[in-house]
């Protein structure tokens, strides 16, 4: 507990935080917004947290493919936390509160007041999937294999940091956190085989609208510690140190 600036006292002359906090200059995402660190502006810096990784990186790509996305829901069923009553837990399903919503506008601001979602909390010590539901536009034909496409070649776009991977298989089934996920590095595993997208019956001026569903898989250990080490790297080297 106390105040993560505390060490500011103790000659520490940047403090990178490994989750969400409360009155950071910056909170920086390798493969979104990186590139958005400035020596002389920002020494107080949040990684955000799993779940804002894992959401934000699909995202991304997408919005960089030229998607306008006009509104994100969000839920994700989620390994327990340390906050969590464990015996509470056992056997159960809890609904939570998240604030990966809000947290990803910080790092990808035209989101801004566009984002909702929750958590289930789930009885397993390790990993997640994150379901986005999002109401989009696009000037062209756009179907799930566009959506795919895009993820897909994000996938392997050094601009992205190799943050995000797209993997597809025929049958979901074959799909569990323990087999497919637990042990990946990337912040967002992408799922496409769970990709759908739904026109919509309305126009905007952004163009056709239509509902696209992306899942989400992440390590919430691994990946986030991988995140912390290679934006702590890319910090040291723009700082000169």
């Amino acid at each position: 507990k106390g105040d993560p600036r505390d060490h500011f006292r103790g000659g520490a002359e940047r403090i990178i935080v490994s989750a969400p906090t409360k009155g950071e200059d910056i909170t920086l995402v390798m493969g979104v917004n990186h590139i958005l660190y400035d020596p002389n502006e920002h020494r107080y810096i949040s990684n955000a947290s799993c779940t804002t990784k894992a959401l934000a990186m699909p995202l991304k790509a997408l919005i960089d493919a030229g998607v306008y996305v006009d509104a994100v829901e969000m839920d994700t069923a989620h390994a327990t936390t340390a906050k969590q009553d464990v015996l509470r837990t056992l056997n159960n399903l809890l609904l939570a509160t998240t604030g990966a919503a809000s947290d990803i506008a910080r790092i990808i601001p035209s989101l801004e007041g566009k984002l909702g979602g929750f958590e289930l909390r789930a009885p397993i010590d390790e990993g997640a999937f994150a379901n986005l539901y999002l109401v989009v536009a696009y000037e062209g034909d756009f179907d799930t294999k566009k959506v795919n496409d895009i993820l897909a070649r994000s996938a392997v776009s050094n601009k992205y940091c190799r943050r995000i991977k797209f993997d597809y298989t025929e049958d979901l089934t074959d799909i569990s956190l323990k087999d497919y996920i637990i042990g990946r590095k990337e912040n967002a595993v992408i799922i496409g085989a769970a990709t759908e997208v739904l026109p919509l019956s309305f126009e905007s001026d952004k163009g056709k609208t239509y509902l696209v569903r992306i899942v989400s898989g992440y390590d919430n250990e691994l990946a986030p510690a991988v995140d912390q080490d290679l934006l702590t790297r890319y910090i040291a080297k723009v700082s000169g140190y």
